[in-house]
């Protein structure tokens, strides 16, 4: 399979993607698979350094630019919750430009797509944020990278 994945298109495909294993995915790995599926896409991506302030990655193509917070899977299992909604209270205090998609990038696992399943239709539908999902890669296969819309790609 390809390292890009492309558009998750309902949660159908969003429960396929996902795993239930501890991958060990950290927010580096996470931001570098992103931006990679983003430059394939054709976009000029800048990626934030570790520990630096604002988005952690920032990209643009043609009329499109996105401002993306990501995060890697925690230590704890039971600290799933709170970096999901640490991620999402990052995003909604970068919510100050008109004109940009908001995302976040997380692991795909099982712990995180269903907290993306369980997000309000009424708040997805009032706060446009898209999810982009990195299913971890081996020896022989890199990453994958899938979107589940608002309209990032």
């Amino acid at each position: 399979m390809s390292p890009y994945v492309g558009v998750l298109s309902d949660k159908t495909d969003l429960k396929n993607f996902a795993y239930d294993f501890r991958s060990g995915l950290k927010e580096e790995d996470v931001k570098e698979a992103v931006a990679g599926y983003l430059r394939h896409r054709g976009f000029h991506v800048f990626v934030g350094k570790r520990l630096e302030r604002g988005p952690d990655i920032r990209a643009s193509r043609l009329h499109r630019r996105l401002l993306i917070e990501a995060k890697g899977e925690p230590r704890l299992p039971q600290a799933f919750t709170e970096h999901f909604l640490t991620a999402l209270g990052q995003l909604f205090m970068r919510m100050n430009s008109p004109g940009y998609i908001y995302a976040l990038a997380l692991p795909a696992h099982r712990a995180f797509v269903r907290m993306i399943e369980d997000f309000p239709n009424h708040a997805r539908h009032t706060i446009p944020i898209s999810f982009y999902l990195v299913r971890p890669g081996n020896e022989k296969n890199p990453p994958e990278v899938g979107c589940f819309p608002y309209d990032a790609v």
